[in-house]
C-alpha cells in the first residue's frame, strides 16, 4: 500500500498496487526507481484486472460504515471483482481463480 498526499489539497490517497510502480521517496538517474508491487494475480486473470484498474492499482478509499466501522472500499470492489470472476460475470469469459 502505498499512502500519497497531494501538495495543493492535502488530500490523502492510498492505493494497492499490483504492478511494479515509482517510488517517490527514492530517486534515481532519470526518474524514481521502481517499487515491486507486493500483489500478484494468477496469468488468466491479469487481464481481466487489468482492464478493470487500468492504472496499476486499486485505489483504497476509507469510508465510515452504517456501525462507525471504517470500510476499505477497494477491498469491497476487489471481493466483488472476484466474484463477479467465479461466476463468469468479468471480461464476457469464465475465469476461475
Amino acid at each position: 500500500m502505498v499512502k500519497l498526499v497531494d501538495a495543493k489539497t492535502g488530500a490523502r490517497e492510498v492505493r494497492a498496487y499490483f504492478w511494479d510502480h515509482p517510488e517517490p521517496s527514492m530517486p534515481v538517474a532519470g526518474g524514481f526507481m521502481l517499487w515491486p508491487a507486493k500483489v500478484s494475480f494468477p496469468p488468466k486473470v491479469t487481464m481481466a484486472i487489468n482492464k478493470k484498474w487500468q492504472n496499476g492499482y486499486i485505489p483504497m478509499v476509507m469510508k465510515e460504515g452504517p456501525r462507525g466501522e471504517i470500510l476499505h472500499e477497494g477491498v469491497e470492489q476487489l471481493v466483488e471483482f472476484r466474484f463477479n470472476l467465479d461466476i463468469g460475470q468479468e471480461s464476457g469469459s469464465l475465469l476461475k481463480l
